[in-house]
């Protein structure tokens, strides 16, 4: 998962672990200084997190965070042969409308 989007949201079974993301300059991380290009946040995102994708794993973005959870998906695939089982990207509008949607649903 990227960002806060899902704080607090789903109703998930105990054994979903979320990996949650929070981009330097944005959100609760405003006094840092932003990342310079989606690219090298993407390469960031990736050195960091491929080691933690022993089990089957998926995304979830909004927004921005889809946009950047896809190049995320992308360069892991390529890079380190990591690939997902699921991309999830909810259509354009309040997220709020989301949040209680079980997995067994969707």
């Amino acid at each position: 998962m990227l960002g806060s989007a899902l704080d607090g949201g789903m109703d998930l079974p105990l054994d979903i672990e979320i990996i949650g993301v929070q981009i330097p300059g944005l959100e609760g991380r405003h006094g840092d200084a932003p990342v310079s290009s989606i690219p090298i946040l993407v390469q960031a995102l990736a050195d960091g997190i491929h080691q933690k994708l022993g089990k089957p794993f998926a995304f979830f973005g909004h927004s921005l965070g889809a946009f950047i959870a896809f190049e995320l998906a992308r360069q892991l695939r390529r890079q380190y042969q990591r690939q997902s089982v699921h991309f999830f990207a909810p259509p354009a509008g309040r997220l709020k409308y989301y949040r209680h949607i079980r997995p067994s649903t969707i």
